[in-house]
């Protein structure tokens, strides 16, 4: 009998703020796509991951004689991860109700990045569309939106990590999917949006017709609509390559980046080595706010604060406590 998970199945993932809302819109303008409007439903990340994870953990802990806790004492993995697939089928189900005729349900969360081979393993017809940003970009938007609204990283360290953390998992689960996986740029989704969604298309197997996909383009340019609370402000400088970034941060911002997550932007190509230093004086200029914060530091906490910043010398000791 067919259930709803027999549909393909299309998740975008990637870090927050990096353009996956609107590519999601986008995509859901597709005849032949089914998906909530403005909605992330979340269900992998909050209502599956973690009691899949419990299973397996109890189930492992009773087959190694340790105890006998929990469903694996009545049930098998297999009659687990069945319930798990009617669980989806009923959720998706509702998403299909919007669009009966659909081939393709999509649905996305920037977390699904960290739980790609659960949903690959639950959703054998699953794609996945990583959305990659310059992550210094990303830094300036979650700071924004964290400061107009209130969600998202509020400090450039933590912004910096979470970028990094996001985009190294998704594309680690990615090398393991083949043909399943597509990485696409935000900076070519918006240089060169109908290509790039007509590509997108293809790997999802539906028509790409050119009439269609320069229509969903123009009705959704960045020029004309924001989501996800987007900061209109910026809009001036998205025209310029890596204006938004070197115009709304600091040096010592572009330090602490570079940091936390400069090896990330240098494999993916969007900085070399020294792009946080535009000249000696700027690394003189660090050298000396690094030992003045670190004296100061250190008088007030001690010498484990010494320690703490020659990895991150700007960070707020109370970050290292939450970290």
């Amino acid at each position: 009998m067919s259930t709803t998970l027999d549909r393909r199945f299309i998740f975008i993932v990637g870090a927050a703020r990096s353009g996956t809302t609107w590519l999601h819109r986008m995509l859901s303008m597709h005849p032949a796509i089914a998906s909530l409007d403005g909605v992330e439903l979340t269900v992998f990340t909050r209502y599956l991951a973690m009691p899949v994870a419990h299973f397996r953990q109890e189930k492992n802990d009773m087959e190694a004689g340790r105890w006998s806790l929990g469903l694996g004492a009545v049930w098998k993995e297999d009659r687990f991860m069945d319930e798990v697939g009617c669980f989806l089928d009923k959720v998706y189900g509702t998403v299909l109700e919007t669009r009966p005729n659909a081939t393709h349900i999509l649905d996305k969360h920037p977390n699904y990045s960290r739980h790609i081979p659960l949903i690959a393993e639950l959703v054998p017809n699953a794609r996945f569309i990583h959305l990659i940003r310059d992550g210094r970009e990303v830094v300036v938007s979650a700071l924004s939106v964290n400061r107009r609204v209130g969600h998202s990283a509020g400090e450039v360290a933590q912004a910096a990590r979470e970028w990094r953390d996001f985009v190294s998992q998704a594309r680690d689960a990615g090398r393991t999917l083949d043909d399943r996986y597509l990485e696409v740029r935000y900076e070519e989704l918006k240089d060169r949006g109908v290509d790039v969604l007509a590509r997108i298309f293809t790997h999802c197997g539906l028509e790409a017709d050119g009439e269609l996909v320069s229509r969903i383009h123009a009705e959704n340019h960045i020029s004309r609509k924001q989501y996800s609370s987007g900061d209109m402000t910026l809009n001036a400088l998205r025209s310029k390559p890596g204006a938004i970034w070197q115009q709304r941060l600091s040096l010592t911002d572009h330090y602490r980046i570079h940091r936390w997550a400069g090896n990330l932007l240098m494999q993916l190509g969007y900085a070399g080595p020294d792009w946080w230093a535009t000249s000696p004086f700027d690394r003189l200029a660090i050298r000396f706010r690094s030992f003045l914060w670190r004296v100061g530091r250190a008088l007030q906490g001690g010498f484990q604060t010494w320690k703490l910043a020659e990895v991150d010398p700007f960070e707020p000791l109370r970050a290292w406590r939450r970290s």
